[in-house]
């Protein structure tokens, strides 16, 4: 049951939040769900992008050349995930920035480590 639908802040969560209500187990309940669902959504969005990124860091380590600005440009795009990944406590599981973190290392350093492998 929504105790909250003749709420005149209703539809504005920073007011709702900031509000004396004594309520805020309905409208607010559930568009504060909505907004963490948002937010793992974009989370895993990152995560993704990143990992797939990376994969193409990887695929071109593994060439013999590579075109050097686009090479630099993808580990460039990769270490702002990865950043972005670690600056905010994310957990990388099951990515290929869980290495990178875990290690302590740049993009740049990972993609040199696969090049002696590979090359």
């Amino acid at each position: 049951m929504d105790q909250c639908k003749h709420c005149t802040i209703r539809g504005d969560l920073r007011k709702c939040i900031s509000d004396d209500c004594s309520i805020h187990n309905s409208w607010y309940a559930i568009e504060l769900s909505n907004e963490v669902k948002r937010l793992s959504n974009a989370v895993d969005m990152v995560k993704y992008l990143t990992d797939c990124t990376l994969a193409t860091v990887d695929s071109m380590a593994m060439k013999k050349s590579s075109p050097k600005l686009e090479y630099q440009r993808q580990r460039d795009i990769a270490q702002t995930g990865v950043d972005f990944i670690k600056n905010n406590n994310i957990d990388p599981s099951g990515t290929r920035v869980a290495e990178i973190i875990r290690d302590n290392i740049t993009v740049n350093e990972y993609a040199k480590r696969l090049e002696k492998k590979w090359r």
